[in-house]
């Protein structure tokens, strides 16, 4: 028998802002040419893991024969955890601003590229059909995005003389994730997958996730209220 426990996390943020703490007019900036403010985020986690479990027992006669029982039990199993907590933040506060044009972008573009492989084979028993030869394996793959995109204005001046005010955020997150399991014998055998994948939730228990796994749809989280969606915000408020 064997098994592995895999676990990757990121955790980041990027920040670009023109910030100050109250309305004063020191608070003032003035450019030739154009105020832009970048954040971009782009965490991520490429991972692979592989389990092989192999069971055999010894021929007594050769030829590969056994004229004993010759019990043969195979079993593999994995839990593979990949998580990414992060965010973009572009913000102009409590600023006076005078340039040709202001553009403030956020960009959030976390990804999870996951590849889970686990196999267990099994080879034995008697020439008489005797002797136990199982072959078990299965693996849990959990993959999981939290973050957001914001950009904003607020409780600012600005002032643009040739060209237009841009508030832009964006969010394209994705998980690419592939589960394989398979079980081998020549007589008795079973493979169980579980792959949780999900946007914009919590971590939670894996009986929560099995739970949703199962009924085909967020039922558990919504019930125990572990949704965080991973928003993307662009505005301009209290600001001229």
């Amino acid at each position: 028998a064997s098994g592995v426990y895999a676990g990757n996390k990121v955790s980041s943020n990027t920040r670009a802002f023109l910030e100050f703490s109250d309305d004063s007019n020191t608070n003032t900036v003035t450019a030739v040419g154009n105020v832009l403010l970048s954040a971009y985020d782009a965490a991520m986690i490429t991972a692979k893991a592989s389990l092989l479990s192999t069971a055999g027992s010894t021929s007594d006669i050769g030829g590969g024969f056994n004229l004993s029982d010759s019990a043969a039990i195979g079993i593999s199993g994995m839990v593979v955890r990949n998580d990414v907590h992060s965010d973009a933040l572009a913000t102009i506060d409590h600023a006076l601003v005078n340039a040709d044009g202001v553009a403030l972008s956020a960009l959030e573009y976390a990804t999870i590229t996951a590849h889970v492989e686990s196999t267990a084979t099994a080879s034995g028993g008697s020439a008489f059909g005797t002797g136990t030869v199982i072959a078990g394996g299965g693996a849990i793959a959990v993959n999981l995005i939290l973050n957001g995109a914001h950009a904003s204005i607020v409780h600012s001046d600005i002032t643009t003389m040739a060209g237009a005010i841009s508030v832009v955020a964006s969010n394209t997150s994705t998980i690419d994730a592939t589960v394989q399991v398979a079980a081998n014998s020549g007589d008795s055998a079973g493979a169980v997958t579980l792959a949780f994948n999900t946007i914009g939730w919590e971590s939670q228990a894996l009986l929560t996730q099995t739970l949703d796994a199962i009924l085909g749809g967020p039922l558990a989280q919504d019930v125990f209220g572990l949704e965080n969606s991973s928003d993307v915000k662009a505005f301009i408020q209290d600001s001229k």
